[in-house]
């Protein structure tokens, strides 16, 4: 596994016209054409650098949409996988982290955690981290509920 190199040593950039990728109103890519070297473009307007750890999540990300398309009763039999982004602070696992998200239109939230919050003896609980997950996938949710919604009225008036 390669380290990832000091946020220090690059720069991060956003230059919007940079990119060939679609994107929705609530700036979701389309995944249904998005190859992992497309992920990894639009990656590359927003951080500089870190390339092997922007090749992975890439993959992982397609994969994972991947396994959401097989019909239902087999999803069961697909083990999904997770992604553990470990390196020093200041290296841009955070970045990473928050773009795929958005890129995914998945719930992302901040958590400081340390070997004590799982049994609540400093910062917060796990319980509390599940909670905040869960809220901000509940208003992920009601956005995207609400748009439709809007949308549909456009187009029945």
């Amino acid at each position: 596994m390669k380290k990832m190199t000091s946020y220090k040593d690059t720069k991060s950039g956003f230059d919007s016209n940079d990119s060939d990728v679609q994107v929705n109103n609530s700036t979701q890519v389309l995944l249904d054409d998005l190859p992992p070297q497309k992920i990894v473009k639009e990656l590359d307007r927003f951080i500089i650098g870190q390339d092997d750890a922007k090749r992975a999540v890439a993959i992982a990300l397609r994969n994972r949409w991947r396994r959401n398309q097989v019909p239902f009763p087999l999803r069961d039999e697909i083990i999904p996988k997770n992604i553990l982004m470990i390196g020093h602070t200041g290296v841009g696992k955070t970045e990473i982290a928050r773009r795929l998200a958005k890129l995914a239109g998945a719930p992302f939230i901040k958590i400081e955690a340390t070997k004590f919050t799982e049994i609540g003896y400093v910062g917060r609980d796990v319980d509390s981290i599940i909670r905040d997950l869960v809220d901000a996938a509940i208003v992920l949710v009601k956005e995207k509920a609400r748009k439709a919604l809007a949308k549909k009225a456009l187009n029945f008036s």
